[in-house]
């Protein structure tokens, strides 16, 4: 049976038609026309928004009406999301105004996006920009194109790398490269012809900055400069062609090296407030960095014992053997206003290794908990990952050992997703937003396959 109910007003008009289970539900207002197949009832499945004949948008719903994905179509490119929002941005390093600011952590709005461009025979072709979360911990940002270009890592929520390169009408170029290394940040930039390179410490003051460039009569043109923790000049140098001249705090620098020979020492900013000092604790190692105001910026402590063994956890595949590789250290992280942005700590007693991994939202709010523990007399090795948004509210969590794997998605603090591992199989589960199961697939290691569904109040469907 065919219904068709027509509603005018104003500026809107909505036409209905139900045919059995689903319906369509068309929408015109002032040259936008929405075309929207619907569960039964009034609740939208799917939507299809145009301009005139022009489709822009593309929104899929679950049955409670919450969103699931969306796909943007603008500019000849298709514009795909997984609606979540998690991260916020944290404070920028700069140094010495020549560069551009870089942020520890962006915002970042989606757990899963990316963009599709469009060929000029209208087919979407070739990815130009991707957004994943990876390997659980981390997340990678990439997008490539004609002007802009560039590469980004987050790990526990706390940008560790980016590559980007940017040209502009004239062709011209400009390259930023920003990274956390072990022990430095490098930053690298190249504009117009000139090449910046700087390393520092984890107070924000430079180890060194290099400036390349080549001269009018093609001769390359290399600047450097060198510091201590405390960003006091040690050297300058200057090459150009095979001419290279260098000037040398040497009284300093004697002074410096003889320093650094002792286990422990301290170096200070011209206040005689501490820039850097080690400590030695047993065997271990100690280091701490503070900024220009006294603010504790990073502090590290690293043991003489490693952790080196196979260990047997589901990943992809139910019991993984891989090798395990650690550095037993102590991490505390911070902002160059001294809030703390992460830390690692480890434990140990006679039975196992407990290693822990956390990170903090700018206002306070942890963002990232995660604890791994290692048996030594054992392949068993346990992971228990829990990701937290900026308001408090569970984002996701992930729960390994040698005989499970549980990962669980949140939305708005409410349980989305759940996909679980075992040895007799595989189950997903999607929930509506009251809690209730909506969907449970189960796919057996027999190759035996169930799908069930679920009402909203938690009853089969049949």
């Amino acid at each position: 049976m065919r219904i068709k109910i027509l509603i005018s007003l104003a500026l809107l008009q909505i036409s209905t038609i139900s045919l059995g289970e689903f319906s369509e539900k068309i929408n015109f207002d002032e040259g936008y026309r929405e075309e929207a197949e619907i569960f039964s009832g009034t609740q939208d499945k799917k939507v299809l928004r145009y301009k005139g004949d022009k489709l822009f948008l593309t929104e899929y719903f679950y049955a409670d009406g919450t969103k699931a994905e969306e796909i943007e179509y603008r500019d000849d490119k298709e514009i795909y999301r997984k609606t979540d929002v998690f991260a916020t941005m944290l404070e920028n390093l700069s140094f010495d105004k020549k560069f551009k600011k870089s942020n520890w952590n962006t915002q970042v709005k989606d757990k899963e996006i990316y963009v599709r461009k469009k060929d000029s025979l209208g087919n979407y072709y070739s990815t130009v920009y991707t957004r994943t979360l990876f390997n659980n911990v981390e997340i990678r940002e990439y997008k490539q194109g004609e002007a802009q270009n560039f590469l980004r890592e987050w790990k526990y929520g706390v940008l560790v790398k980016e590559n980007e390169i940017v040209r502009d009408l004239e062709r011209s170029m400009f390259q930023r490269d920003f990274e956390i290394e072990n022990d430095y940040i490098k930053i690298s930039e190249t504009s117009n012809g000139i090449n910046r390179v700087g390393i520092f410490y984890f107070n924000g003051n430079p180890k060194r900055i290099e400036i390349y460039k080549q001269t009018s009569d093609g001769k390359v043109f290399n600047e450097m400069y060198d510091y201590d923790e405390a960003g006091t000049l040690l050297s300058k140098s200057v090459k150009i062609g095979d001419k290279r001249s260098e000037e040398r705090n040497e009284k300093y620098i004697s002074e410096y090296q003889e320093l650094k020979k002792g286990e422990e020492y301290k170096v200070f900013y011209p206040n005689k407030t501490v820039a850097y000092e080690r400590l030695k604790k047993d065997d271990n190692i100690i280091e701490k960095y503070y900024s220009k105001e006294g603010k504790l910026t990073f502090e590290r402590e690293i043991s003489s014992k490693k952790i080196s063994k196979l260990i047997n956890r589901v990943e992809d595949e139910v019991e993984k053997s891989k090798k395990l590789k650690k550095e037993l250290r102590k991490i505390k992280v911070y902002t160059l206003k001294g809030k703390l942005l992460y830390s690692e700590d480890w434990e140990e007693d006679k039975e196992k290794y407990t290693l822990t991994y956390k990170s903090w939202y700018e206002n306070g709010q942890e963002n990232y908990d995660v604890k791994e523990i290692v048996y030594k007399s054992s392949p068993i090795s346990i992971i228990d990952i829990k990701k937290m948004t900026s308001d408090g509210k569970e984002d996701y969590t992930i729960f390994a050992d040698d005989k499970m794997r549980i990962e669980k998605d949140y939305k708005n603090g409410v349980l989305n997703t759940e996909f679980q591992i075992k040895k007799e199989g595989i189950i997903e589960i999607e929930y509506y937003t009251n809690g209730k199961k909506r969907i449970e697939n189960i796919v057996k290691n027999s190759g035996e396959r169930k799908t069930f569904y679920y009402d909203l109040s938690g009853k089969e469907v049949k």
